[in-house]
């Protein structure tokens, strides 16, 4: 095949291109200055089979700005929700923090965000922590969530998370916040930045 030119030309990708993460604890950001994302598997039992669920959080506040629940989630998918958030939003200076899956290191991803004046910060190849923020809405979903149900079907369980981050972002007393909501303390600590 390779004699007769019927192999595709191979893509090149440059990891050195990426930004790297430079410290693993974030401070003094306001409110969608410095946001974090990751995927967690949601075992949906009616299918019997994962779905993919996308959480975007703030980090100044942790507010769950976006999320999505698909059965594949693709670059395209990511972009929709950021598309969202970023909605009335003119960014001066946004970091987007997130691990290195396919979904995240894409092209179409890297060039919404380039479009949109976001900046792509990526973690270290097996280090969590580095995305700590997002890991640990995870945790709490783990727990509060997905340990307590069983879904029927996707439908179910979109259900489910919706009114458990309405709940999340607006009843949830979090320590790190000072025991309040996000909402709460999104609205008291920045009230020049209404969510």
């Amino acid at each position: 095949m390779r004699e007769n030119g019927l192999l595709l030309e191979q893509v090149k990708r440059n990891p050195s291109s990426r930004q790297w993460v430079k410290w693993r604890r974030i401070r003094d950001v306001q409110p969608l200055e410095y946001l974090c994302m990751d995927i967690k598997y949601v075992y949906i039992n009616g299918a019997q089979r994962n779905a993919y669920l996308l959480a975007i959080i703030d980090v100044a506040t942790r507010y769950v700005v976006g999320w999505s629940l698909l059965y594949s989630i693709k670059h395209t998918d990511v972009i929709l929700c950021l598309h969202g958030i970023m909605q009335g939003f003119r960014a001066k200076h946004v970091m987007l923090r997130a691990d290195n899956g396919s979904q995240f290191i894409a092209h179409g991803l890297r060039n919404f965000c380039i479009q949109k004046g976001i900046t792509q910060e990526f973690t270290h190849v097996a280090t969590p922590q580095e995305n700590s923020y997002v890991e640990s809405l995870f945790s709490i979903i783990e727990r509060e969530v997905t340990q307590r149900y069983e879904f029927e079907s996707l439908y179910h369980a979109r259900d489910v998370f919706e009114r458990y981050f309405n709940w999340h972002n607006h009843k949830k007393r979090r320590h790190a916040l000072g025991k309040i909501s996000p909402a709460d303390y999104w609205h008291t600590a920045f009230p020049c930045h209404p969510a």
